[in-house]
């Protein structure tokens, strides 16, 4: 049936005319001429496209002149002649027959999107030939293959389609992964910007709270976490390329610590404190202090630095890695510890590393102030600045300057690893030209007998040895000279002095600006070893300047180390020009090993030689407030949803010498996030697993032998050590194992998914879930842990000796064969097969050992010194500040609960459920409000009671009180709570002591039962008097429903109170045992000490108001606000105190901050209340 033609007058859109497309449609038939497909005309989509246009706007035209024709019959003005209404309804007649055809093509399109596409590639390849009518022949296809041209037809068919969702009222919206990531990077530059980017892009974008939740949903903590391996897993697309031994990915591991701006905060959400250190449990610093008899052994201590790990790929593609913070004490035992198993994760996933790049260095020595440096050249002339000084002089002289030397650069004591250039001026090559040239001017020789740059250039271009040479001439030159001069004149004494001077820029320049600065340089087979030649050249010239101050050492030159460089700067130099040139060595052979299975390998950047990239990062972190304990994972979680888009050929290197980086398609947030939520479930399903298996048999942890040197410990060594041997595990190791702090086995777990490694995993388990493999597996784990006990027992004996520890001896085992004998079983043959996951296994136990360690040392200095573990009994308040702490806290929860979110009704819920919740919502806050009490409401009794001057001075009407029905349940809760939770908790545990003492406030059954009997006596003819107002309000609640309504508000409400009062005791242990850090220049306090930051109290007592109060701010928690000023004598209750959320939403990974009630001042009586004033 044909569609009813339309009745009133159509208006067209804003297209193009009926003559315009006829004038475009001659056009597109004459290019298919040209091109000689006039047989496609039938099938051409552009003319598809206007023929379809055509005739839209006939219809249109029709439409319009029908309407007016029939308004000029309405008007009796029947001036059309026949033949005009007979042309309108052929017209007519003829878009009718169109229709039919039209919605066919509309249907067609919808259900074949691909053909969609082909039409956008055919269009695009169009416009490639428009544009490139004169470049000659080009491969299109090659052209529309390339990844960012099916990103860009990703991008226009996703925005149309969504365009289209829009237009019709819906907001199921699809984002490709590119789309995705590159809205996350501009929503993680602010929220603010990226709303009005949102309101102003012509293409649909995710909403602000969705890159939000996406954004919470990427968490990054410090210690040990395996979300930013998952990311480099999913980035190589490990997966698909199982094949493979090893990945498209090799390169090195870079490390370098940050000073932080110290802070505590308490986070209530995650139930525990934040701003720790938290590393492995270094054997030494437990021993250690165990001879401290006056201070309990600490392992978490505030956090002060920083360390964090990188990995960068031969590629130059970086990872940021693991990082932890530690209290300014990191030793080489704890970095070992870190190396070994950041490794091990990265070869899990299939990365190879093949190097180590140590922290950058200036390689100078302060040459100012106490202990200066006097360098002296093999013959005893001296190395000093004047050269430099006397250069710049010279070309301030001169009309055109020939150097780039400026007051920076010729001051050595100015120099910084911050900014290299002026270090790097004052070794270029045209300051050394300028002194080169200057000294051969001094020894008269002529031009002919100069030597030049021309024959040393390498293929013509760079010249590469020149300045070493030409020290060398004038050397050999001032020498003739001097033989001459029998008395050494000063003129020559300073000529010798300056050609030392010359010489020791002239190596500077070719190790550094001729090779390990030049970025241009990429090393491969076939220019290493000359590379490698030169810097050598130059190392061997320092090398004898070494030697030189050593036989000065030994000829008794009392000041003989202030004639060459430090030796932590001399051994870093060495390190970092031999060890980057075996790193570059180590990848060409890998690349060669592994030919097959690797991509083409073709250079390494000179830029691979230091780790200015973690410099860089840090750099950026200070720019964006973000160097702090409490906000560092904010930083690193920011740079892992950054990255989350395809990766790009990096820029250092051309496209041809790299190759592809990725094996698969592209990567965005989404599909980050749901990779992590798939490892993270399916780990946590194994873990269940395993520890629903309730038929293991208990174990013994170690071997029943005897240990050596045990008669050389002290008692209470022998204490730890024999309670040590004393454990046993309840339900097996393998259940134990899954119990590990931080989820630390299952972690390992979680990284070897759908690898090769996780059939390791997967068998193991399964078999622990039967009595004879657990005990089997059980047995293997015993030999470990004997093991760490016998080093446990060495590391001991040897605590004083600096060339041993546990660490460095655990890491020696796992190189060790030993290791293939405990793994070895004839019950799991599949057991010893794989050695990473048997080292996976060592490192867990080896973290079990740690735990065990820690709490057998406690309980031995439990024994030992009781007093120190002693919590502190009794508040120590007065009953009328016990009274005050009631009104203020519990008050200010009830209030809080009443205000917040807590009993808000569901909008999104169905009508029977909103209104069921309504309902129960209406009951919580009925009951909240019977347990206060309105100011004109307090009788004599309450006021004498529960009502104290204090208060009064306080309550201008703003502050929540708790009526005397509830007062008494109340007291004894804000009791429990001082008793639980003090200053001696934090001293214990400070990381998991609020999360500890919360669970044991909440679990007290004894006051639960308390508060509902307070509830239900008010049912009770024993209960308050009829008439009374909290009776009245609580017998608003139904009798049935009473217990379903307390079950209901009494975590939340206690839950409040314990996190208000903690924050109380949790400011004072914070002012007491964390320093507060001002705000540093970058990087100035990584060689400072602590002990130099006040070394007089003169210094203290010159602090600039500013730093004042930095430190007031960092040392107090904040404040629940003042109530309102209202008048004492209202009739109305009062109004609830305005404070923040106790619980508040997570910001960037970041716990905040409880906001605490008011402190305390003095009563006229002498007595001390709390105020909020």
């Amino acid at each position: 049936m044909e569609p009813p033609a339309p009745d009133g007058p159509i208006k067209s859109d804003d297209g193009l005319a009926v003559s315009e497309l006829k004038g475009q449609v001659r056009q597109r038939i004459e290019v298919l001429n040209k091109q000689g497909k006039m047989n496609e005309i039938a099938t051409d989509p552009i003319l598809n496209d206007a023929a379809i246009l055509l005739s839209h706007r006939e219809a249109t035209e029709y439409c319009n002149e029908k309407a007016k024709f029939e308004e000029e019959i309405y008007q009796g003005n029947d001036c059309t002649p026949p033949a005009e209404i007979s042309r309108h309804g052929e017209t007519s007649q003829r878009i009718k027959r169109g229709d039919h055809p039209m919605e066919e093509a509309v249907k067609q399109a919808n259900a074949k999107p691909k053909e969609f596409r082909e039409s956008l590639k055919e269009s695009l390849e169009e416009m490639l030939r428009e544009e490139a009518r004169d470049e000659g022949e080009l491969d299109y296809s090659a052209l529309l293959s390339e990844q960012n041209t099916n990103e860009l037809l990703d991008f226009i068919q996703e925005s149309m389609k969504n365009h289209s969702i829009k237009a019709v009222g819906k907001n199921n919206f699809e984002y490709f992964p590119k789309l995705m990531g590159l809205a996350m990077s501009q929503y993680l530059r602010g929220p603010t910007a990226y709303k009005h980017w949102r309101e102003e892009s012509p293409v649909i974008v995710p909403h602000h709270d969705t890159m939000r939740h996406k954004k919470e949903k990427m968490k990054v903590r410090d210690g040990d976490c395996v979300a930013q391996y998952e990311r480099i897993s999913l980035d190589l697309n490990v997966l698909e390329s199982s094949t493979n031994k090893w990945s498209n990915l090799q390169g090195e591991l870079l490390m370098d610590e940050m000073h932080l701006q110290g802070d505590v905060v308490l986070n209530s959400s995650g139930n525990r404190t934040i701003g720790f250190s938290n590393d492995f449990v270094c054997r030494k610093k437990i021993f250690k202090s165990l001879l401290d008899q006056n201070e309990v052994p600490n392992n978490h201590l505030p956090a002060i630095k920083v360390n964090q790990w990188m990995f960068r790929s031969v590629n130059g593609v970086t990872y940021l890695l693991e990082f932890w913070f530690n209290p300014e004490l990191l030793n080489g035992n704890e970095l070992l510890m870190q190396c070994d198993q950041i490794v091990l994760r990265l070869e899990m996933i299939g990365v190879r590393v093949l190097g180590l790049a140590t922290r950058n260095q200036l390689y100078g020595s302060y040459s100012g102030g106490k202990g200066s440096k006097a360098f002296l050249s093999i013959d005893d002339f001296g190395i000093h600045k004047a050269i430099l000084k006397e250069s710049y002089e010279r070309d301030k002289r001169r009309a055109s300057k020939r150097t780039r030397l400026d007051e920076a650069s010729i001051d050595p004591d100015s120099w910084s690893k911050m900014n290299v250039s002026p270090a790097m001026i004052a070794s270029e090559f045209k300051t050394l030209a300028e002194i080169g040239d200057y000294l051969y001017n001094e020894l008269a020789i002529s031009s002919p007998q100069r030597l030049t740059p021309d024959r040393f250039k390498i293929d013509g271009k760079k010249v590469s040895g020149y300045f070493s040479e030409v020290a060398a001439h004038l050397n050999s030159e001032v020498k003739r000279q001097s033989s001459t001069d029998d008395t050494m004149s000063d003129r020559i004494k300073k000529l010798h002095s300056d050609i030392a001077s010359f010489e020791w820029l002239s190596h500077v320049h070719e190790i550094f600006n001729n090779t390990l600065m030049d970025t241009s340089i990429l090393v491969d087979e076939g220019n290493i070893d000359r590379l490698e030649a030169i810097v050598k050249k130059s190392l061997a010239y320092f090398g004898e300047l070494h030697k030189a101050a050593l036989e000065r050492r030994k000829g008794g030159f009392k000041d003989w180390e202030k004639t060459f460089l430090a030796k932590e700067t001399w051994r870093n130099l060495r390190i970092a020009c031999r060890g980057f040139f075996e790193y570059c060595r180590a990848v060409i052979q890998f690349s060669k090993d592994f030919e097959g299975d690797m991509p083409v390998f073709y250079a390494v950047s000179v830029a691979h030689s230091n780790s200015s990239v973690l410099e860089a990062w840090f750099s950026l972190v200070r720019n964006m407030r973000l160097d702090s304990a409490t906000t560092y994972g904010s930083a690193v979680g920011n740079k892992q949803m950054k990255s989350c888009c395809s990766l790009d050929t990096n820029g250092w290197y051309a496209k041809e010498q790299v190759g592809p980086l990725l094996l698969g398609s592209s990567v965005g947030p989404n599909e980050v996030i749901q990779y992590h939520q798939y490892c993270r479930n399916k780990a946590k399903e194994y873990a269940e697993k395993s520890l629903g298996f309730d038929h293991a048999p208990p174990t013994r942890v170690f071997q029943d032998i005897e240990l050596d040197h045990f008669d050389q410990l002290q008692d209470f060594e022998k204490d730890i050590v024999n309670r040590m041997k004393a454990m046993e595990l309840e339900k097996g190791f393998m259940q134990r194992l899954m119990m590990l702090r931080g989820d630390y086995f299952s972690d390992w777990l979680r990284l070897t998914l759908q690898t090769d490694h996780f059939d390791w995993f997967r068998r193991t388990i399964n078999s622990t879930t039967d009595v004879d493999g657990s005990k089997e597996f059980d047995t293997i784990c015993r030999r470990f842990m004997t093991k760490y006990l016998k080093l446990t027992v060495l590391a001991i004996k040897n605590r004083s000796n600096n060339d041993r520890s546990y660490e460095y001896d655990f890491h020696q085992f796992l190189l060790s064969d030993e290791l293939n004998g405990f793994v070895a079983t004839p019950k799991m043959p599949w057991f010893a097969k794989d050695r990473p996951c048997c080292v996976v296994l060592a490192f867990s136990l080896n973290r079990l050992m740690e735990e065990l360690v820690d709490t057998c040392s406690i309980a031995a200095w439990k024994k030992f010194n009781p007093d120190l573990y002693k919590i502190q009994e009794g508040s120590g308040l007065t009953v009328v500040e016990e009274n005050s702490e009631v009104n203020r806290f519990v008050g200010w929860a009830v209030s809080s609960l009443l205000k917040g979110e807590k009993f808000r009704s569901r909008r999104k819920e169905s009508q029977s459920k909103r209104e069921k919740s309504e309902r129960s919502d209406t009951l919580c806050r009925t009951l909240l409000g019977a347990m206060t009490v309105k100011l004109d409401e307090m009788d004599e009794s309450y006021l004498t009671e529960y009502y104290s001057e204090g208060i009064s001075l306080i309550n201008t009407g703003g502050l929540t009180c708790i009526n005397a029905h509830f007062f008494n349940w109340a007291k004894k809760a804000m009791t429990l709570v001082r008793q639980k939770f003090t200053e001696d908790t934090l001293d214990q545990d400070p990381i998991h002591g609020f999360e500890q003492a919360k669970r044991l406030v909440l679990g007290d059954r004894a006051l639960k039962q308390l508060f509902l009997a307070r509830v239900n006596v008010c049912y009770s003819k024993s209960g308050a008097a009829q008439g009374d107002r909290d009776q009245t309000l609580v017998r608003m609640v139904p009798e049935d429903e009473v217990a379903a309504i307390v079950e209901r508000i009494y975590e939340p409400l206690f839950q409040k109170v314990f996190h208000a009062r903690s924050s109380e005791d949790f400011r004072k242990w914070k002012k007491k045992r964390v320093k507060a850090k001002d705000k540093l220049p970058f990087r100035f306090g990584l060689k400072a000490k602590e002990s130099g930051k006040s070394s007089s109290s003169k210094k203290e007592g010159k602090k600039s108001a500013a730093s004042k109060k930095k430190n007031a701010s960092v040392q107090s928690a904040t404040k629940a606000p003042n109530s309102k000023e209202v008048c004492l004598t209202t009739d109305r209750k009062a109004p609830k105190l305005k404070v923040a959320k106790v619980t508040p939403p997570k910001l960037d990974e970041v716990g905040l901050q409880l906001k605490r009630p008011p402190e305390c001042v003095d009563e006229p009586c002498g007595k001390k209340v709390r105020t909020d004033r």
